[in-house]
């Protein structure tokens, strides 16, 4: 008996194993062409640590196979443009990363998440300037090309990686919080005390290349081939006769990529050369003029250079000038989160500040430290319409209306 006994048990226990191996061996259910793309971005987002929040919302996110089918690409905010979205949520240290991105994942709903994605995979190729797309939620997102940087609804992209079926850039703002329309601005009105000037800008027709600039006494004319720059021509008012009358003229020398290479000025009253600049990039900005001026016709001395250090969101934050003899004078530049008044403005060979607006500058040199600061206030669309600057050295208060244009 005892005999028969075991051998029941032994039989119990082969059929045991034999139906767990079956139940083992059901293959698990296929995952859907969404699950997939969601995995692979995930994983892909999980690289770029200047993205971590974006990362750890985007794990939740759902989409359908519709939203899918054809590819996606994803504008991921970094942390720092996260940070700005709702200020003073939380500080960061190297010690709260994750806390920051804890905190800054739970911004992003599904609805801003998709915000920051489009059907198809968008190489930078596709992205020509003028060109809209929209996002998965709706969102009207506009491309504007200004030399090397490419930008959506203002935003500079910058590219991270790519496949047959994504394309991953990082921004340094929040989609959500931006306009798709084009703001330019077309006048100025300077107060100091009680004296008002004005200055006052035109554009060539549907750009946003400008035409013209009249200030005071003074105006600028643009020339261009194509959208390419390739002359100023400088006026002074003469009240006498009641004209305007050519004083300089700026010609623009390009290199291969489109930038502004060399500035050479000529005196319009005789043909002269006056003076020139020479302009120096890295990979991605400009990085110093040379300034140079004509002491007799043949010799042109360097007078000093200004070298420029750039934030993360491509605003200038120091400006060194060094002349030949001195000591240096370096101009440091704090901004806030919102809308550069040039943003939208192609670059006039100038180097604008024009992602976002000084709130304060300090300019220190041996002989003086000299602190300015400005007030703001915007419009809806997160455009300066008035600030109000102050100096260390000076009571005066200078107040600056600003008129915009829409495109």
């Amino acid at each position: 008996m005892k005999t028969f006994y075991t051998f029941l048990l032994g039989v119990c226990a082969i059929a045991i194993a034999l139906v767990s191996c079956k139940k083992s061996s059901t293959p698990e259910p296929e995952k859907t062409k969404s699950e997939t793309v969601i995995e692979n971005l995930t994983v892909e987002l999980a690289k770029q640590p200047e993205v971590a929040a974006f990362s750890e919302a985007f794990k939740n996110i759902s989409l359908s196979e519709e939203e899918v089918k054809d590819g996606l690409t994803i504008l991921a905010p970094t942390d720092e443009a996260l940070k700005s979205y709702r200020p003073n949520t939380v500080s960061y240290s190297k010690n709260s990363a994750k806390i920051l991105a804890d905190t800054n994942a739970q911004k992003l709903t599904q609805e801003r998440l998709k915000d920051h994605i489009v059907r198809g995979v968008l190489a930078k190729t596709d992205l020509t300037d003028g060109k809209v797309f929209t996002s998965l939620s709706g969102k009207v997102l506009k491309v504007t090309v200004d030399g090397q940087e490419i930008k959506i609804n203002g935003v500079t992209l910058t590219f991270v990686s790519s496949s047959d079926s994504q394309m991953i850039y990082t921004i340094s703002q929040v989609l959500t919080i931006t306009d798709s329309k084009i703001y330019l601005p077309v006048k100025f009105t300077y107060a100091v005390d009680t004296f008002l000037s004005y200055q006052n800008i035109t554009y060539v027709e549907n750009t946003q290349l400008i035409s013209s600039i009249e200030e005071g006494m003074l105006k600028r004319e643009f020339i261009y081939h194509g959208d390419k720059l390739q002359k100023v021509i400088r006026y002074q008012k003469d009240m006498v006769a009641k004209e305007w009358r050519k004083i300089y003229e700026d010609i623009y020398e390009l290199n291969s990529n489109g930038d502004v290479n060399r500035i050479n000025t000529k005196r319009a009253s005789n043909g002269e050369n006056s003076s020139y600049q020479l302009f120096t990039y890295n990979s991605q900005r400009l990085t110093s003029v040379q300034y140079y001026t004509y002491r007799t016709p043949e010799f042109a001395e360097h007078t000093y250079t200004n070298s420029y250090e750039y934030d993360i969101f491509g605003n200038i934050k120091k400006l060194i000038e060094s002349r030949p003899g001195s000591d240096a004078l370096i101009v440091n530049f704090e901004y806030d989160n919102k809308n550069g008044i040039y943003k939208y403005v192609k670059n006039q060979g100038g180097n604008l500040n024009k992602n976002n607006n000084v709130i304060k500058n300090s300019v220190n040199h041996p002989n003086a430290v000299l602190l300015s600061n400005t007030y703001l206030e915007y419009n809806s669309a997160g455009y300066p319409v008035k600030y109000i600057a102050t100096s260390s050295t000076t009571p005066v208060t200078t107040t600056v209306t600003v008129e915009y244009i829409e495109q």
